[in-house]
């Protein structure tokens, strides 16, 4: 799933002119493990944060504002996931005690 992370990335590499080959040897990582980063299927490394920041030429509070956007997106979809769940329970209890 693309994140506002992976996304920010792509776009300051895009806008750079460099394609992921010259990220990663930048950064002395292969190319699959900056496809991953952008495609969102992983994160960047708490150990190489600033690393990637330098190669991407983002800086350290723009990448870390997109990590926590994208961190409480999941938070309010996994809130709403769950009042979703409580919401059915409560019916099936409610047809429980009807049906009794």
């Amino acid at each position: 799933m693309m994140t506002l992370q992976s996304k920010t990335l792509r776009q300051h590499r895009r806008s750079l002119d460099l394609n992921q080959d010259d990220v990663a040897n930048t950064l002395g990582v292969t190319s699959a493990f900056i496809s991953n980063i952008e495609r969102g299927r992983s994160n960047v490394p708490v150990k190489r944060f600033k690393e990637v920041c330098d190669a991407y030429q983002i800086s350290a509070d723009a990448l870390a504002s997109a990590i926590k956007k994208d961190r409480d997106a999941v938070r309010k979809e996994s809130d709403m996931e769950f009042d979703r769940i409580v919401e059915k329970a409560r019916e099936c209890a409610k047809a429980l005690v009807k049906a009794g």
